[in-house]
């Protein structure tokens, strides 16, 4: 596959010199370049061809993919709408907006998108790529298994499809599957930043930490000015209870992104568990001004302000994370309930603790002990009565 993709960036390439007014040669390099995930390129080559072609929708498209498939959602946004201007139905154009989308969080409506994407173009190997993506996001790893297989009998070489196809197996836990798949996209492209996290992934969920944390080493070198591998590396070192390394690797990602969510989460747990309560307090307040409804944000804030005596705090993070992701764990709740009552909020606490008790996963244990503070804290309501 490799020897294939650099044979036929060769000819591409050459085509495209010998016919630079033909926009056919040049649509060819960047569905090349696209096609391996090497969005960077593409997205530079789309670019100063755009200025050539301006009228051209498809080129647009694939711009506005590229920026997509490189994260850079609200350039996609962008590119999308200009691209549709010129043509409201261009298939890629429709893709890029499926997956700016995703990363809003509006994933049932993407889901959408894409479904009617791959009906109306049942030969895309785009269009089937991401809906692999978006099904397994969804929980339907199997469909993003067949899926992602669909994209690529039509495009084998596509790297996106790959990956799509290992995000799937790691889902239903083939693991052994998702790491064949992505070490040959790293191979084939090693400055591709997520792939080589998301290989680094699979290895740590196959139990292979030290080979996990060689590569994100690797992928550091491969992207030394992103947060990304230092956030994984902390995550990793947190996890093994490394915490001066954890918040060593987290603070050096927090220079180049000083709001980057999963450093801050890495951060804020670290400072939790080392009992730096005001400064975990600090960070909090910081990440969630950027997600006010980040759930474990919002755990981690409760928890530390509990720890602290903001009763107020505590309660108003503790229910975010509740409305945001279900129900508590038993700890959290009994330390929502304590702080429901230090606020004189009893009936409420009373009824959190009743609506805890139902869980039939409870441990005897975690049962005895709600069921007495549930009674401490009626014998308040009691007395007060």
């Amino acid at each position: 596959d490799l020897k294939k993709t650099e044979e036929a960036e060769q000819e591409f390439a050459k085509a495209a010199s010998l016919s630079a007014d033909d926009i056919a040669p040049q649509l060819n390099m960047v569905m090349l370049y696209v096609s391996s995930s090497r969005w960077t390129e593409a997205i530079d080559r789309a670019r100063s061809m755009l200025q050539k072609f301006p009228t051209s929708a498809e080129l647009a498209g694939l711009l506005a993919y590229a920026y997509a498939g490189e994260g850079s959602f609200q350039d996609a946004e962008i590119a999308a709408h200009k691209a549709q201007a010129l043509d409201k139905d261009e298939p890629l154009s429709l893709i890029a907006d499926s997956m700016v989308q995703i990363d809003k969080g509006n994933l049932d409506q993407a889901l959408l998108s894409l479904q009617k994407a791959v009906s109306r173009q049942p030969g895309s190997a785009f269009a089937m790529t991401e809906l692999s993506a978006a099904l397994t996001q969804s929980g339907d790893a199997k469909q993003g298994v067949k899926m992602a297989q669909q994209s690529l009998q039509i495009a084998p070489s596509s790297l996106r499809a790959k990956a799509s196809m290992a995000e799937a197996l790691k889902q239903l836990g083939n693991f052994d599957g998702a790491i064949l798949h992505l070490k040959e996209c790293v191979v084939r492209n090693p400055k591709n930043l997520d792939l080589r996290l998301s290989l680094a992934d699979a290895q740590e969920k196959a139990g292979d930490r030290e080979t996990a944390i060689e590569t994100l080493e690797k992928a550091r070198k491969t992207a030394p000015d992103s947060p990304k591998p230092l956030a994984e590396l902390a995550r990793l070192y947190l996890e093994n209870r490394k915490f001066r390394k954890s918040e060593e690797l987290s603070m050096e990602a927090l220079q180049y992104d000083r709001h980057h969510i999963q450093s801050l989460l890495v951060l804020c747990t670290v400072l939790l568990e080392t009992g730096k309560l005001d400064a975990c307090a600090e960070r909090c307040e910081l990440l969630l001004s950027r997600q006010p409804n980040n759930r474990e944000g919002n755990l981690i804030n409760g928890r530390c302000c509990y720890r602290l005596g903001r009763w107020s705090e505590a309660c108003s993070s503790f229910s975010r994370a509740k409305t945001s992701g279900g129900a508590l764990s038993t700890s959290d709740t009994q330390a929502l309930a304590y702080c429901l009552e230090k606020t004189s909020d009893l009936v409420k606490a009373v009824d959190l603790i009743a609506e805890k008790l139902k869980d039939s996963k409870l441990s005897n244990r975690e049962r005895k002990e709600l069921s007495r503070q549930q009674k401490r804290i009626n014998r308040q309501l009691n007395t007060r009565r």
